[in-house]
């Protein structure tokens, strides 16, 4: 998972937030929208017959309207039209809003500015805003419809009231700050595990808020920003250091276990971002392992190749097994040891892949 969260999805160039918006709204929708006016007409430059008159928008400073016409002989059916001239139609509305914002942080500058450090809150900040991405837009409406009768096209008027739909978004930033601030009282507990579990979700609704308030600087006439409370900004920041502090113990079963030890403890810190810390010392999670290495010399490309057959279980710090394991793993490299650090790479991401399992349990 994390692996994967690190390629372009996660570090994407800079785009507006209403493109996202519009892609999760119009999956389906992959050209460019077809004005009213650039319908085929009977001559002398009319509208082709079968045009409603509402069809013609003009938008004010708080309504925007946009109408869409599809041709039903093209789609299939009347309601495959109605349903890609009113994607059609959203994609003009988010068109339209996209020039009211000049600049919008990515995914990456979200996560730094959220303080996140290791790659298992990165991770879980990156997931948590990802799933927020495609809300539809809040106060779209869908005024009017139309089936063309000679012109054979599908019409749809769609409609947002800015004004009505800041005043939405304000309310569901209000709702999401109070929900958050709800977990005030998870901040007295001792930090660890239960800690970071108990604070967890706090992080899909401190996503849930960015979302807004970016949907707010979209639709929002009088108010673009409404900055996150002291109190809350807090609970959020000590949510997301209570997964950056976990501290974490390797327990080898064996010796041949333990040879690997250093390289995986150091491993898992550049790798995967995890607190990991001498043998012997409390730990929140202690990753009981064992592995069985065989290494291979491959004249032909004159390398080493690894394999790793590696299981375990992830333990509180009561000794509770928390979760059980076991990964294959392969590595490449000049030498047995640089194989066997290239197949720990792949091992560390795995095994926070599992921490993560691990904080989402109830």
């Amino acid at each position: 998972m994390i692996s994967v969260l690190r390629r372009e999805r996660g570090f994407m160039q800079n785009r507006l937030a209403l493109a996202t918006v519009a892609a999760g709204m119009l999956a389906s929708c992959a050209t460019s929208p077809v004005s009213v006016d650039q319908l085929p007409d009977v001559g002398g430059g009319s509208l082709f017959v079968g045009v409603p008159d509402w069809c013609q928008v003009t938008d004010t400073e708080t309504v925007l309207a946009a109408c869409e016409g599809v041709s039903i002989r093209v789609s299939g059916s009347q309601a495959a039209a109605r349903e890609e001239a009113l994607e059609k139609a959203y994609t003009s509305i988010a068109r339209k809003l996209e020039s009211n914002v000049t600049s919008v942080q990515t995914v990456r500058q979200r996560m730094e500015s959220l303080g996140a450090r290791t790659s298992i809150s990165r991770t879980v900040i990156e997931e948590a805003i990802i799933d927020v991405e495609g809300v539809p837009i809040t106060g779209l409406q869908e005024t009017n419809t139309a089936a063309g009768d000679v012109a054979s096209y599908f019409y749809v008027r769609v409609e947002l009231d800015r004004v009505a739909a800041e005043s939405e978004v304000l309310s569901k930033i209000a709702a999401t700050d109070a929900e958050i601030n709800s977990y005030q009282s998870f901040l007295a507990r001792p930090g660890g595990l239960d800690r970071a579990r108990a604070l967890y979700p706090v992080i899909g609704l401190a996503a849930r808020r960015d979302g807004l308030d970016r949907e707010l600087a979209l639709v929002g006439v009088d108010t673009k920003r409404v900055p996150m409370a002291a109190r809350t900004a807090d609970i959020r920041r000590q949510a997301i250091a209570s997964i950056d502090g976990l501290r974490f113990v390797l327990e080898p079963i064996d010796r041949a276990s333990l040879a690997i030890g250093t390289d995986l403890a150091n491993a898992l810190r550049e790798r995967a971002g995890l607190n990991v810390q001498s043998t012997g010392r409390s730990a929140d999670v202690t990753i009981v392992y064992t592995v069985r290495e065989s290494f291979q010399y491959e004249e032909g490309a004159r390398i080493f190749s690894a394999r790793a057959d590696v299981s375990g279980s992830l333990r509180d710090a009561s000794g509770r097994v928390l979760s059980g394991f076991n990964h294959d793993a392969k590595g490449f490299g000049g030498s047995r040891i640089d194989a066997r650090r290239s197949y720990q790479t792949e091992l560390a991401e795995a095994v926070a892949d599992d921490v993560l399992a691990v904080l989402l349990q109830p």
